[in-house]
């Protein structure tokens, strides 16, 4: 019982493997040539991208709490902080956003949609960030 739960578990750990490093899944499909039934395979290929999502950093200016990352989370990164425990230094916090393909053509179709994209990200994290200090403020 043993053995086959194992294997059992390990074909899935594989399989989940596979699929996340983005390797190359072969589909069959089949074409009549003449009398005869033809394999061709389809190639389908996953890249993965990822990106640090917001999380808690001490500000080496004034020793409290601000966020890094994606620009997403900032509440979620400072919550359950109380109001004098975050850094109110600078209206612009550090970010370090930390991008890796898993390929180079996506690579370089992130670099082309990315200048738009980044500065919508900045706009909106600054955007948010100033919110959440204008409400700690107004506590």
């Amino acid at each position: 019982f043993i053995f086959i739960w194992l294997l059992i578990t390990l074909s899935f750990l594989s399989h989940i493997i596979f699929l996340s490093v983005g390797l190359l899944l072969p589909q069959e499909s089949f074409h009549r040539n003449g009398a005869r039934k033809q394999a061709t395979a389809q190639i389908l290929f996953i890249a993965i991208v990822t990106t640090e999502m917001c999380h808690r950093v001490v500000c080496p200016d004034c020793n409290k709490y601000t966020w890094e990352g994606c620009g997403r989370h900032i509440e979620q990164a400072l919550h359950g902080l109380p109001p004098d425990a975050i850094c109110k230094c600078s209206e612009e916090p550090q970010q370090c956003e930390k991008a890796q393909a898993s390929s180079a053509s996506v690579s370089e179709m992130r670099k082309q949609i990315g200048a738009v994209t980044e500065e919508h990200r900045q706009t909106s994290a600054l955007s948010t960030y100033q919110k959440l200090l204008k409400g700690l403020a107004e506590a």
